[in-house]
């Protein structure tokens, strides 16, 4: 479960990127993906609700990064994929 998340968040920042390059954002090579979000955000780019889905899944990310108790089921992996499969797609549009 672990790896999927890592995996899954790894869509959600190249995505970001990707869509801040299109958008012509300027944000450093080594923005981290919350500043690449809020700049979106703030350009009316992305809304409110993908900004806090985003943050939602970056908290579980970070979660399943440093956390040594972590421990998520295989349906809740999936789901977590599945929504971080559409928000990247949502950032593909922009």
């Amino acid at each position: 479960a672990r790896a999927a998340v890592l995996e899954a968040w790894l869509l959600i920042e190249n995505q970001a990127r990707q869509a801040a390059i299109r958008s012509h954002v300027e944000v450093s090579p080594t923005a981290p993906t919350t500043r690449m979000v809020k700049l979106l955000a703030n350009r009316g780019l992305i809304t409110g609700m993908v900004v806090a889905i985003i943050n939602d899944l970056r908290s579980l990310r970070n979660e399943a990064v440093h956390a040594e108790d972590f421990a998520l089921s295989a349906r809740d992996a999936r789901e977590y994929v599945d929504v971080a499969r559409r928000v990247a797609r949502a950032l593909q549009g922009v």
